[in-house]
């Protein structure tokens, strides 16, 4: 056994000792431990994938060392700071009913909107799904945009970060307020479908699956908040769309690779675990530079007029000639602001972002949580899921969504607040008069 695995079982060791602690304090079925065990699941690939005799011929050099291990969990642990506050259960909520539906309709006819354009695209006709497998990538720069017409700008380069919030606000108002089931049915529907049918038409893999993790994520965040009948219902769907995923994965995955010296079932390890491995054997011991902030904020530069690098190679590029590490494999989200920032800057913004987002959350289950808390909540998992991998919000369809995030949150937690509470033993909602 190398050092390296060592290090590798040391990362395990402490994933899942902080596992325990979460279902300790908040239970199985709840929005941090359902985060952290995927983590922490990712932390034992991490050691199949490193540990593999065909490691050499799948990755980049690396060299698991210590610190960047040991770097690496403290870094997501700040920021699983907020996740760790929250309350076992959200047992009540407070909305104001005439601001959700103004947000209600806005991203439901903005997500249609960008169903229907997507299809007009790409019409029905799938990809074969045994050519073209595709690894997890941003689709959604501004220079993708460029031949496309004014409607095509605004609606890809735009509007699709509205589609962030499709999962949230459409379970929400279905199973939470029963608010116009019917149509809210249909929006739901459109919430799924969008990343399903946008992964079918390039044969890809990435999109389906951190749906489904959203998914479970938004689903927890809502859990003692639905009716006990809704619960068991939802369950038995996810419980059935998440096997649908996994049949689908291994199936892109076996056939993508079967032609490959090395077994296919490697591939599986090596997704799910080679961020941990790139992080702590190749960014944090190999980078001799910064990007400042172009790696995942480039909107942002661009907002306060600094250079902005739209197209995706190209900011590969930038990576590379900064930090001397390969700008195309994955660290975590944290590898993504930790080569914008460097190691002390990053524990400096984690540590803010722990003590902001914290400060804002819900710490008892007597707390009436505010709608645009509950859907700020529910945009983290973006943060979390896909993080495991890289930072998905840093495309300008990213940056533009944490703006959303931001002001969805201060607008429905905004105005005239009527408190719900979920009956404890019937799980049946009430007014609090």
């Amino acid at each position: 056994m190398t050092e390296g695995v060592i290090y590798l079982w040391i990362l395990a060791g402490l994933f899942v000792g902080l596992l325990a602690y979460t279902i300790k304090k908040k239970g199985v079925l709840n929005a941090a431990t359902y985060v952290i065990g995927i983590y922490t699941l990712a932390s034992f690939c991490s050691i199949s994938y490193y540990s593999s005799i065909f490691f050499d011929f799948l990755s980049e050099p690396a060299k698991v060392e210590l610190p960047g291990v040991l770097y690496l969990f403290a870094i997501l642990l700040i920021f699983f700071i907020p996740l760790l506050m929250l309350p076992k259960r959200i047992n009540r909520y407070s909305i104001d009913p005439e601001r959700f539906k103004v947000i209600y309709y806005i991203v439901f006819f903005i997500s249609v909107i960008c169903l229907f354009y997507n299809f007009l695209n790409h019409g029905i006709q799938v990809k074969n799904l045994m050519d073209d497998f595709v690894d997890i990538r941003n689709e959604n720069y501004e220079n993708d945009t460029v031949q496309l017409n004014i409607v095509g700008r605004l609606i890809t380069g735009y509007l699709s970060a509205f589609n962030v919030f499709a999962i949230p606000v459409s379970m929400f108002a279905l199973f939470v307020l029963k608010y116009r089931k019917v149509l809210s049915s249909i929006f739901f529907g459109i919430a799924v479908a969008t990343p399903v049918y946008s992964s079918f038409v390039v044969a890809g893999r990435s999109e389906v699956v951190n749906m489904i993790l959203l998914l479970g994520f938004t689903f927890f965040i809502f859990k003692d908040l639905i009716s006990r009948k809704a619960y068991k219902s939802f369950m038995k769907g996810l419980i059935i769309m998440g096997s649908l995923v996994g049949i689908y994965v291994l199936y892109a995955n076996f056939m993508r690779f079967e032609d490959e010296e090395t077994p296919a079932s490697l591939f599986l390890f090596k997704y799910a675990g080679e961020s941990f491995v790139n992080f702590s054997g190749i960014l944090y011991p190999q980078i001799i530079g910064l990007t400042y902030g172009a790696s995942s904020f480039g909107l942002f530069r661009r907002l306060i007029g600094l250079s902005y690098i739209s197209d995706l190679s190209e900011l590969r590029a930038l990576v590379e000639r900064s930090t001397g590490t390969p700008g195309y494999i994955f660290y975590t989200f944290a590898g993504n602001i930790f080569r914008d920032f460097g190691a002390v800057f990053t524990l400096i913004l984690g540590g803010i972002y722990a003590k902001v987002v914290s400060g804002i959350l819900p710490r008892t289950e007597s707390d009436a949580v505010k709608t645009g808390t509950l859907m700020l909540i529910s945009f983290l998992g973006n943060l979390y899921l896909p993080g495991l991998f890289y930072f998905s919000l840093y495309s300008q369809i990213g940056n533009i969504s944490i703006i959303l995030a931001i002001i969805l949150y201060f607008y429905l937690n905004s105005g005239e607040q009527k408190v719900f509470i979920a009956n404890t033993i019937h799980n049946e909602q009430s007014e609090k008069e």
